[in-house]
């Protein structure tokens, strides 16, 4: 990944928006891939590493042997041996206390997903991007195959006389999500909390998939359930079968993971982030935010003010 590829957006910390990391508006590509060492990193790379921040595009990194710590969406974990980050756009995340982080890391756009078709660009989407955040690879064929793509893409990528140089990675991007997708590490369900052979899988994985896409702006099931094509009782089932949840409760984590993220990582105002939200008022967001947390937006917001502090 060129300096000219990517630009770092709003580095310092208390600014409305935390720092993100961004595609060039330049439209020539539309992926950035390196090897890498976190602990080579520049000064102020490494400062944004151990802070807080988000990207607009989607990120694998392949670590080998890591040992670090690892914060996304406000759950913390350490991570160590052979390692698979998975981010997707707006996720909030950083790495501290890092001993080793050598390997590989992928940055693409959403684009990349518009190869596949709808079902399976929702499988890939929503079961590895929306329900897992790492996976610990303890295959080796699974490691070998990985590394090799990873290598692939830096040499499509270094060799700008390559035909097709575009559809090439892009292609390999998909390859290696697949690969994951249907290594054994995945399915032996370490990480993942969802049963990858319930019924209706793929209806509700597509329910996921739109959620994610449209949360600020549909917020009722019946509009979900228009969108799929199929009745409110169906959508119900694909949940329940899925994830022992009612779509309404998953449309309602989802915006609420959503406003906790603004509340924590932002200065916006309340009125700022119910609109940003889609609710018609800061009141409706208000009473929104209270019932599913047992506290104001306001009192959140201090709360996770005063623990910063005190960490």
């Amino acid at each position: 990944m060129k300096q000219k590829d990517f630009f770092l957006r709003d580095i310092v910390i208390d600014q409305q928006v935390m720092p993100e990391f961004d595609f060039s508006n330049s439209g020539q590509k539309i992926f950035g891939v390196e090897k890498t060492d976190f602990s080579f990193k520049t000064k102020d790379e490494k400062y944004v590493l151990n802070h807080m921040h988000s990207h607009n595009f989607y990120l694998v990194a392949l670590f080998q042997d890591a040992d670090f710590d690892y914060e996304v969406d406000m759950t913390k974990t350490h991570l160590s041996g052979n390692v698979v980050v998975l981010l997707h756009p707006r996720q909030y995340h950083q790495f501290v206390n890092v001993k080793k982080a050598t390997g590989y890391v992928i940055c693409f756009k959403e684009g990349v997903f518009e190869l596949l078709s709808p079902l399976y660009s929702s499988r890939l989407t929503a079961d590895l991007f929306l329900n897992i955040s790492y996976v610990i690879i303890e295959n080796d064929d699974t490691m070998y195959l990985m590394e090799n793509m990873f290598r692939q893409l830096i040499k499509i990528e270094a060799n700008q006389q390559v035909d097709n140089q575009k559809n090439l990675s892009e292609s390999l991007i998909i390859t290696l999500l697949s690969t994951l997708y249907d290594s054994p590490d995945l399915k032996c369900g370490k990480l993942a909390n969802q049963d990858l052979g319930a019924p209706r899988r793929d209806m509700y994985l597509s329910f996921a998939a739109m959620v994610e896409q449209e949360f600020k702006g549909i917020h009722t099931v019946k509009e979900y359930a228009n969108r799929l094509g199929v009745s409110q009782r169906v959508l119900s089932l694909c949940t329940h079968d899925n994830v022992k949840k009612t779509p309404l409760t998953i449309i309602n984590e989802r915006l609420l993971l959503e406003a906790k993220r603004k509340l924590r990582f932002t200065t916006l105002r309340v009125s700022e982030i119910a609109y940003d939200l889609g609710f018609v008022d800061a009141s409706h967001f208000v009473a929104f935010f209270k019932k599913h947390t047992e506290c104001t937006p306001l009192v959140y917001r201090t709360t996770c003010e005063q623990n910063a502090d005190i960490s």
